[in-house]
């Protein structure tokens, strides 16, 4: 998946919904820093409307990779700057849950 993904992403260059699905991929592969990188790509671009839902998401990404690495800490202030986001697909619900009972591993599969 991250090697389609990748792929994708050079036909396509700084596309969030692809950068997003990526990262995703990442975490689940245990590919952190590149994860964390493209989450961050995506907070750094500026978002047509129909994609503004990945921010908000992608905040919740970087949450839940901080509390696979066990960085709780870092985790909580991802899951906090969505709560101050419109509740889009609801993503407060999961936000609220994530600051409740810290992500794991077996939250990702």
């Amino acid at each position: 998946m991250v090697s389609a993904l990748t792929r994708a992403l050079k036909a396509k260059p700084d596309d969030p919904q692809t950068l997003f699905n990526l990262a995703s991929a990442q975490i689940r592969t245990e590919a952190y820093p590149e994860a964390g990188r493209n989450l961050r790509k995506i907070l750094s671009l500026t978002l047509a409307k129909k994609d503004s839902h990945l921010a908000v998401f992608s905040h919740y990404q970087l949450g839940r990779l901080f509390d696979v690495q066990g960085k709780r800490d870092e985790a909580l202030v991802e899951y906090r700057k969505v709560l101050e986001m419109p509740d889009v697909r609801d993503a407060h619900r999961l936000a609220r849950e994530a600051i409740a009972t810290p992500v794991t591993r077996d939250h990702l599969d």
